[in-house]
Order: C-alpha cells, then sequence, then structure tokens
C-alpha cells in the first residue's frame, strides 16, 4: 500500500508521470488525508480523519478496491452509545472536557438538535442535544457515559452498539 501525506495543492506522486488534465484535477485532495493506491487499478482510496474512506462510484472498482481495504480498516469493534438532554451545548461543554480528558480513547461526540423548539412532545423535539460516545473498549464506553450522565441531570442513555 501507498501512503500519501500532503497539503491540498500536492499530487500524489502516481500521477505524475500522466499528462491527462482530467487525473491531473482528480489527484487534489482534501488536507489532511491519507492516500491508498490499490494494486491493478489507478484509482485511490482516499482516508479523511482516520476513519472515512472515499471510494469510487463505479461497482466492479469499488468491490475491487474494497476487498484490499481489509488489512487497513482492520477487523476490530467500535462500541457507541448515546446521550440525549434537553441542556444547551453551552451549559455541559465543561462537563464533556472533563469526561474527555478522563477517557482520552473515548470519541466525544456532541450533536444539537436543530428542530427542538421546547414545546412540543415530538420524536424530533424531546432532546436539545444528543452526545455520542464511542471506542473500541465497551468498558471505556461505559464508564465515560456513565460520568457524563452523572453530571448531565436529564441525560437520557440509549444502549452500547458494537
Amino acid at each position: 500500500t501507498f501512503l500519501f501525506q500532503g497539503n491540498h495543492d500536492e499530487r500524489i506522486a502516481c500521477f505524475l508521470d500522466l499528462s491527462l488534465v482530467a487525473l491531473d484535477r482528480m489527484a487534489t485532495f482534501p488536507h489532511p488525508s491519507r492516500i491508498l493506491v490499490t494494486p491493478d487499478t489507478w484509482v485511490p482510496t482516499v482516508v479523511v480523519n482516520k476513519n472515512i474512506y472515499v471510494l469510487p462510484g463505479v461497482p466492479r472498482l469499488y468491490r475491487l478496491m474494497l476487498s484490499s481495504l481489509a488489512e487497513d480498516v482492520g477487523s476490530g469493534s467500535v462500541f457507541t452509545s448515546s446521550l440525549y438532554t434537553r441542556a444547551f451545548e453551552s451549559d455541559i461543554a465543561d462537563v464533556l472536557a472533563s469526561v474527555q480528558e478522563r477517557f482520552p480513547h473515548v470519541a466525544i461526540g456532541s450533536y444539537p438538535n436543530v428542530h427542538y423548539v421546547g414545546v412540543r412532545n415530538t420524536p424530533e423535539d424531546v432532546h436539545r442535544v444528543r452526545l455520542s460516545f464511542s471506542g473500541d473498549s465497551e468498558d471505556a464506553v461505559q464508564r465515560a457515559v456513565s460520568a457524563a450522565a452523572q453530571a448531565i441531570p436529564d441525560a437520557q442513555e440509549t444502549d452500547v452498539f458494537v
């Protein structure tokens, strides 16, 4: 596997000897990103944020490239759980920072519900913020969720998903 690290203006090395303008244009990638070259194809896989794999939409290329990514992606489990709260994000920011400091291997995301108005009792209006916790250790995820739930009075937990 060929790995490439570069900024937005740099081009992947395997395309430098090709003169087609279209290929040159297609060789611009987001920064930061990793580029994986799949044997027997000219199409690279772009990896953004360590866990987002950008693959081609052509089914034959997609299948070929997907099968070659098993080693890079790995087979480890990721455990995810969520908390829902009616608190404002700004009111729980310190809690989340503290939990993140205690559990550095658990990714914590905060997602405001843009439909929340606090009046109706409809499915999209029952929480102001969804908090997402994910990591490769179910125990660490559960402990991070518990720590946050104890510090956020109205937090409602969902099950852990693998």
